[in-house]
């Protein structure tokens, strides 16, 4: 291990490298995000995305272009602009399952448990 780094003693959640390896998203519960240069470990900036209580991030992706991280947890989903710090948009989901960065393009599949309907009454 070249290097181990703590963020506010808070445990590390999720963690993703950019597709040319030159960011380390680092996510730290409960909704903190982390930016590094993993060559050096210099701490680049630090993004916060309020959760609801009990929700943690629990996946960090980038998608093929770079400027974006792709992040969430199980009562949503959130893109991030690594250009300007700020949320680009949000879906918030009772039951966010996974989700996934395509490194070769901007997509991304985000599997989302959805409601079963009521079984019918019998009569």
């Amino acid at each position: 291990c070249r290097s181990v780094g703590l963020y506010r003693q808070s445990a590390a959640v999720a963690a993703a490298f950019s597709p040319d390896g030159s960011l380390l998203a680092v996510a730290y519960a409960p909704d903190v995000i982390t930016l590094w240069e993993p060559i050096s470990s210099l701490l680049l900036a630090t993004l916060a995305q309020p959760l609801e209580p009990n929700d943690v991030i629990s996946y960090l992706g980038f998608p093929g272009d770079g400027g974006t991280l792709l992040a969430h947890s199980a009562r949503g989903v959130f893109c991030l602009s690594l250009l300007t710090s700020h949320l680009l948009w949000a879906y918030q989901a009772q039951g966010v399952i996974a989700a996934a960065a395509d490194p070769a393009s901007s997509a991304a599949l985000i599997a989302i448990a959805l409601a079963t309907p009521a079984a019918p009454r019998a009569a």
